[in-house]
């Protein structure tokens, strides 16, 4: 299957439903099969957190009408949309959505209440494992079950992450590891790491998606602008397409070739 992309919008409309709607049609012109959001409110938030970070949530958090609007402007634009949830709550208000797949953010992974119930309710649950370790991640999958169709994700929580941090390499550790889909959600500037990911053999990719590498917010500078994410989409499936499968046989041309090719010289 070819490998699928997700352009993230998560907090990049800064609060601003036009802006978020302008990036639905960007995200599907770009060639991303999924457009994503976050899905939480003010009211989630605990006790501890800061005034800053406060006031940063009650900015940029989506009401229940604006993921309607969204998920409509999606559709129309043949883009699927897709939102990370924080909470039971949130993941409820995707389930009545329509939602086929929902997201689980890093932050989510020892989450098992959300964890159980993205699995009993979507047909894909996307599960990212930043600052997870491995007996973490074994009971996150233990938690979503076997009745849906689960794909890691592996990322680095920092923003943004360094090259030297990336570690490109856990990819087909994870599939090894957990005999399931993996993928990779990136946290690096630029394009490089998605390409590479999927040489790797990732069936998923997730990039951050902004109109601005300048606007305020810690993930701008880490996002894909439209052209960029035109790029990731395109190279992302080309590269897919020249895996192949885990052998070495010649091709159907090579053997048609085999012959001549071997006989050019004299031995």
């Amino acid at each position: 299957m070819s490998v699928r992309i997700i352009a993230e919008v998560g907090e990049n409309h800064l609060g601003d439903l036009d802006r978020a709607l302008e990036m639905v049609g960007l995200a599907a012109s770009s060639g991303a099969d999924f457009v994503k959001f976050q899905s939480y409110g003010e009211e989630d938030l605990s006790a501890e957190v800061s005034d800053e970070t406060r006031t940063w949530i009650r900015r940029t958090q989506l009401t229940v009408d604006d993921h309607h609007r969204l998920s409509e402007q999606a559709e129309q634009c043949g883009i699927t949309f897709l939102s990370t949830a924080v909470n039971v709550k949130w993941a409820k208000v995707l389930r009545d959505l329509g939602c086929r797949a929902v997201k689980l953010a890093s932050l989510s992974l020892t989450n098992h209440a959300l964890l159980s119930f993205a699995g009993e309710s979507f047909e894909e649950v996307f599960v990212s494992t930043g600052m997870g370790e491995i007996e973490e991640i074994k009971q996150a999958l233990e938690a979503v079950g076997t009745r849906t169709n689960v794909t890691l994700l592996h990322c680095v929580s920092e923003y943004p992450a360094p090259d030297s941090h990336a570690s490109l390499l856990s990819i087909p550790y994870l599939r090894e590891k957990f005999h399931c889909q993996v993928g990779y959600s990136d946290h690096t500037i630029g394009t490089a790491a998605c390409i590479a990911a999927c040489a790797l053999g990732a069936e998923l990719i997730e990039k951050h998606f902004t109109l601005d590498k300048t606007l305020e917010g810690t993930d701008h500078i880490l996002s894909a602008d439209p052209v960029e994410m035109a790029f990731i989409a395109h190279g992302c499936r080309r590269v897919s397409n020249m895996l192949g499968a885990l052998d070495k046989r010649p091709t159907e041309e090579e053997l048609s070739n085999r012959t001549s090719m071997r006989e050019l010289f004299v031995p």
